[in-house]
């Protein structure tokens, strides 16, 4: 939201982007957690809880409409990891290296750092991802907070 609202013409455009997020965060998750409670109503024998949402959606959505979910899905996706990774690499580049151990640094050799670091987080997050599906006491709430708690 921090990079919408920044991004804008003028106050009023930023207002708009204001308003439009506090509506979003009520809608939003509306929308995304209830075809996983219908699930677990409608298949209550369900083997594992995490498959709720996907199971909901073979039952109920066509083939064409199921391809467009997981599109969208991995589109989703995609976007918020490039826009993590390019907002850690820009903090990383330009609050720690380029302040603490260079700071005479071209903008063409801190551009060149922020692409180094964007690929580094990448090979990190993408080697973590697959070191914790072998977890198997731990599921990616737990990650997630067990995470959260330690960066807090």
């Amino acid at each position: 939201m921090i990079q919408k609202y920044n991004c804008v013409r003028n106050e009023r455009d930023a207002r708009r982007v204001v308003y439009a997020v506090a509506v979003w965060s009520f809608i939003g998750p509306i929308l995304f957690y209830t075809p996983s409670l219908i699930a677990r109503v409608v298949f209550p024998d369900l083997e594992n809880p995490r498959f709720a949402y996907a199971v909901i959606s073979l039952k109920v959505l066509p083939v064409g409409l199921m391809g467009v979910m997981i599109a969208a899905m991995l589109s989703a996706t995609l976007s918020t990891l490039s826009n993590e990774f390019t907002m850690l690499s820009s903090v990383l580049t330009n609050d720690f290296y380029a302040k603490k151990i260079k700071p005479d640094a071209s903008q063409k050799h801190l551009i060149n750092v922020g692409r180094l670091n964007c690929l580094i987080i990448g090979v990190l997050t993408t080697l973590l991802a697959i070191s914790l599906q072998y977890i198997q006491e731990l599921n990616l709430f737990d990650i997630m907070v067990k995470t959260y708690t330690a960066f807090a």
